[in-house]
């Protein structure tokens, strides 16, 4: 929840944030896990099947999010949900195979080796619509975030 003053008038604004990444990340997450085991090159990386859907945004792009979100607070509601992502669902599967190129990894994956969780969210995407409304856009695509991370996170 993100409150904002507009005009002496207090609103609040839900961010409904999908699936952040970039550099100096939690090593807990799944994404980071992943990079690191690319860079590394560790032998084996066991996955699912990978054809989870996620929406995934970079770092950068979440900050100029909120800021635009600053900037624009007049033309919010008193209260509102408002959804920041890429607005694009990428497959588990095709966000490692891209961090593993991008590394020029040698780790062998193993899609299938694991299985889905119980009651796993098969899609997540963001409906932007509200905050490209507010002349928000994500800079980042999958390939130039995941570029910049490993820049900024390994090439240092």
């Amino acid at each position: 929840m993100l409150p904002l003053q507009s005009g002496g008038q207090l609103k609040f604004v839900n961010v409904l944030l999908q699936h952040m990444y970039g550099p100096n990340d939690d090593a807990s997450k799944f994404t980071t896990h992943v990079l690191n085991a690319c860079q590394r090159n560790d032998p084996l990386l066991k996955l699912t099947a990978g054809e989870q859907a996620r929406d995934l945004i970079y770092i950068d792009d979440v900050v100029h999010a909120y800021d635009t979100l600053l900037k624009k607070r007049h033309q919010l509601d008193a209260t509102q949900d408002i959804d920041v992502g890429s607005g694009v669902a990428t497959t588990i599967r095709e966000f490692v195979e891209t961090a593993h190129r991008l590394t020029a990894s040698q780790t062998e994956l193993h899609f299938g080796a694991l299985p889905y969780r119980p009651n796993e969210v098969m899609h997540c995407q963001a409906n932007t619509d509200r905050i490209r409304q507010l002349g928000w856009q994500p800079a980042f695509d999958l390939e130039a975030g995941l570029q910049k991370t490993i820049e900024l996170e390994f090439n240092t």
